[in-house]
C-alpha cells in the first residue's frame, strides 16, 4: 500500500474533509490512539520509522479508527517527521471532533482508573 503524499495545502470549500495535526511515536509496542496534547493528537504504531512504514502504519491505523477506508486517509505534510498533517476525506470536522471527543474521554477516564 501507498501512502498518497501531497505538497499542497488540502483545498478548502464544498467537500467533506477533516484536517488532523498527529504527533506519531513509532515503535511502539501496541497501535493506538494516545489522546491530546499540546493541540496534537499523540498515535503509536509498532512499524518502525524506516521507508515509510510508520506512515503507512498511522494511515491504516487512523482509517480502522475512523471506520474509513485507507484511501480516504492522506498524509498532506510531515512525510519524515513525527509531527504529521493529515487530511480524512467524507469526514467532516464536526464529525472528527465529536469521535475524538468520545475516545479521548475514554482513554482519560480508564487512565484515571488504572492509577487510582
Amino acid at each position: 500500500m501507498k501512502v498518497r503524499r501531497e505538497r499542497e495545502e488540502p483545498k478548502t470549500g464544498e467537500d467533506r474533509s477533516a484536517t488532523l495535526t498527529i504527533r506519531v511515536q513509532a515503535g511502539a509496542r501496541k497501535e493506538q490512539i494516545l489522546g491530546w496534547a499540546d493541540g496534537v493528537l499523540r498515535v503509536a504504531v509498532q512499524a518502525p520509522p524506516v521507508e515509510g512504514a510508520a506512515n503507512r502504519a498511522v494511515v491504516r491505523l487512523l482509517a480502522n479508527t475512523f471506520h474509513t477506508s485507507p484511501s480516504r486517509v492522506r498524509l498532506v505534510r510531515g512525510e519524515k517527521s513525527k509531527i504529521k498533517t493529515i487530511v480524512l476525506t467524507d469526514l467532516t470536522s464536526e464529525m472528527l471532533n465529536k469521535q475524538l471527543e468520545g475516545w479521548t474521554e475514554n482513554i482519560n477516564k480508564t487512565r484515571t482508573e488504572s492509577h487510582v
